[in-house]
């Protein structure tokens, strides 16, 4: 598989945002947004698809995440971050995949940037989330809290052990290892110390009202939402579809959260690659 490491971007503001590429280095080029909680990791899970695919994935961690330096929150902030990565890694032209937490923010970067994205690709979409909807967040982070004092291979175990039934399929033992490491570059900073710095970015951008006003995506745009999604249920997808004009909302009969992404990751990338 061929995947650029880790390496840092400058960003004014005197911030850095952690990126990393895989896939086909010399294919068809798609910013990744990553799911929440996680980071730029995320895209090494997708090197095998992406070769399969001819695509070049191009990730980049949030604020508060893998690296990348924290600040206020909003979509506007990573959607400029994003044609920041996109130009370093010298792409004039790009399609977005964003996958649960990261869908707002691939939304925001088409409408901000029209003329740089091709396609639009959001599958487990996060509509607008009132705060306090987000009550959660505080027993999420005792739960990730529980999690990180395991080793990794008893915190593989644990995801394992706490995936939805209709996930199951779709989370093997590569797999949750593979997220267990991304879990931990997502929730500590620079020196090792637990942060929960990127769960607040993302559920405070999360919160209406949003600083983007996704009417303004031309791109083609699929949104593709499992029909047993109990984190981002149905609703979610068809907000997508009430305020993207040109959205298609593809339902996936009987898959939940994970498995919306999972089972259908060729297609994806195939569709996305061939758009625009």
């Amino acid at each position: 598989m061929s995947i650029v490491p880790w390496k840092p971007l400058d960003v004014p503001g005197g911030r850095v945002v952690g990126t990393m590429e895989a896939g086909t280095l010399d294919g068809k080029p798609l910013l990744v947004f990553h799911p929440t909680p996680s980071s730029t990791l995320f895209v090494r899970q997708h090197a095998d698809v992406a070769l399969r695919q001819g695509v070049r994935l191009i990730g980049f961690s949030r604020p508060g995440s893998g690296g990348s330096t924290m600040t206020e929150p909003g979509l506007r902030v990573v959607a400029d971050d994003a044609v920041r990565v996109a130009d370093a890694a010298a792409v004039e032209r790009f399609a977005v995949l964003g996958f649960s937490g990261g869908t707002p923010f691939a939304a925001a970067t088409a409408a901000l940037h029209p003329d740089r994205v091709s396609a639009v690709g959001l599958c487990a979409a996060v509509a607008p989330l009132p705060l306090d909807e987000a009550a959660e967040l505080e027993a999420e982070k005792r739960h990730l809290s529980g999690l990180l004092r395991l080793d990794d291979h008893a915190l593989a175990a644990a995801l394992l052990a706490e995936v939805a039934e209709e996930d199951a399929p779709f989370l093997d033992v590569a797999l949750a290892a593979s997220q267990a490491l991304t879990l931990r570059d997502t929730l500590a900073d620079d020196h090792g110390v637990t942060t929960y710095d990127s769960l607040d970015f993302d559920y405070a951008a999360f919160s209406p009202p949003w600083d983007v006003d996704l009417s303004a995506v031309t791109a083609p745009t699929w949104i593709w939402q499992g029909t047993r999604d109990t984190i981002t249920p149905m609703a979610h997808g068809e907000w997508y579809a009430a305020h993207v004009r040109t959205a298609t909302l593809v339902p996936r009969p009987g898959l939940g959260h994970l498995g919306s992404f999972e089972a259908h990751r060729d297609e994806m990338l195939a569709t996305l690659r061939d758009a625009g």
